[in-house]
């Protein structure tokens, strides 16, 4: 009984309890279980392990400089799309292989961004598979010229402030 917390009081903390004299609790028991180590620390769920280094040392390459450069990246890749549809508006003969580029192109940047794992810029499989899918839905309309009537899109927004 001598073990028990006072009414009202907070019980020992693993490591108190370990430090004291081992005693059993019931005469009767003949083996008791001593703890030498705390038990490990259970991961959170749903969030990766932070001792993950970036593939680029920071010590190289801070952490912001290399997020303005992923985003220089995908800027000139934008500008290199834009061109290629400018090429498709002048001779419409090859939308179907840009539109396999263009595919390509965005699977291996938007895949393989996470894969660098830049602080600050960790992108979960979904949301890269969801911008994957929007990438996609608008390499085919640009690729094929396919018209799309933004006054729609700009009502649709107007509706949803008022």
């Amino acid at each position: 009984m001598s073990d028990a917390p006072a009414v009202g009081a907070f019980p020992q903390t693993p490591v108190a309890a370990r430090r004291g004299p081992a005693r059993p609790s019931d005469s009767t028991t003949s083996t008791t279980i001593k703890r030498t180590s705390p038990l490990p620390l259970a991961p959170q769920a749903g969030r990766q392990a932070t001792n993950i280094s970036p593939v680029i040392p920071l010590h190289i390459l801070d952490a912001p400089t290399q997020r303005f450069y992923a985003f220089a990246f995908y800027l000139a890749l934008t500008a290199w799309k834009l061109y290629d549809w400018t090429q498709v508006l002048e001779e419409d003969t090859e939308s179907f292989l840009l539109f396999l580029k263009w595919i390509a192109i965005d699977c291996v940047f938007l895949f393989g961004l996470p894969e660098l794992r830049i602080p600050w810029l960790e992108l979960s499989q979904p949301f890269v598979m969801v911008a994957f899918a929007i990438h996609a839905m608008f390499d085919w309309i640009l690729m094929f010229n396919i018209g799309v009537c933004l006054s729609w899109f700009w009502a649709q927004g107007f509706c949803l402030l008022f």
